[in-house]
């Protein structure tokens, strides 16, 4: 966790307005005090009760932020987003290369298989390969014949052109990062708000990390809309720490 003044710089916390709901659902859950005990007492050897008391398969370092963890959740019935099931296929074109594939990847293995997660840039990919997939092997992707189908396809798409630009070293074409949203500002903040609490910070120091020194000495008394605002933003995540954050992991 950002402890003493490594909370206050808003730009430590830009990376959060690009995050799915899966990996916003971590960076709540990550800061929840019980969590933290449970992790220092077992690890990543918890027992999986404990693991799934926190609908996860397994205990994830809470150290290590949405950018880097890759915590797999048990059995979301709705997930945000879908996952790619590969399976071999030997009249595909197509052969597996762990490697070909670009991005930053995070390999994990359970009962099913192994579980990838790749990240490039803004974009999240998760893959599900079956344990006897070795390299070579030639693959297809699973399409589900009911409401998934068309984002699964949507991604297969994408993992597919993102293969072909790393064979012919071509950039994927991107969409452009318009202004984030009011709901991804609000996270951002929300997330600021509850490490600077963390950290000893009183309520207005927490405003003047989030809206400037200017605006707090102008619009600060104690029953100030600023004032407010604070207070409802420590609220709000309190609430996704503490259970509130199983909601983004099924879909609005």
């Amino acid at each position: 966790m950002p402890a003493d003044e490594g909370w206050q710089p808003t730009a430590a916390y830009l990376y959060t307005l690009t995050l799915d709901r899966e990996s916003l659902a971590w960076e709540y859950l990550r800061r929840n005090r019980h969590y933290l005990r449970h992790w220092a007492a077992w690890g990543y050897q918890a027992p999986v009760p404990i693991a799934e008391f926190w609908g996860l398969r397994s205990l994830e370092d809470p150290a290590r932020d949405a950018r880097a963890a890759s915590p797999v959740w048990f059995d979301v019935p709705n997930p945000t987003q879908p996952s790619l099931h590969l399976s071999a296929h030997p009249r595909s074109t197509r052969t597996f290369d762990l490697w070909a594939i670009p991005g930053f990847k995070d390999l994990m293995h359970d009962e099913t298989g192994w579980r990838l997660t790749v990240r490039d840039g803004r974009q999240t990919l998760r893959l599900v390969i079956p344990a006897e997939m070795s390299h070579g092997t030639a693959f297809a992707i699973t399409v589900p014949a009911d409401g998934e189908a068309l984002p699964t396809l949507r991604a297969a798409q994408q993992f597919l052109a993102s293969l072909d630009s790393a064979q012919t070293r071509k950039p994927i074409p991107r969409a452009r990062l318009g202004r984030p949203t009011p709901e991804q500002t609000a996270h951002a903040r929300t997330l600021q708000a509850l490490d600077g609490k963390a950290a000893g910070a009183t309520h207005r120091e927490i405003a003047c990390a989030l809206f400037g020194s200017r605006d707090v000495f102008e619009r600060w008394t104690t029953n100030s809309e600023l004032r407010a605002q604070i207070r409802h933003l420590l609220r709000r995540g309190q609430a996704f720490v503490e259970g509130g954050y199983r909601r983004f992991l099924t879909r609005r």
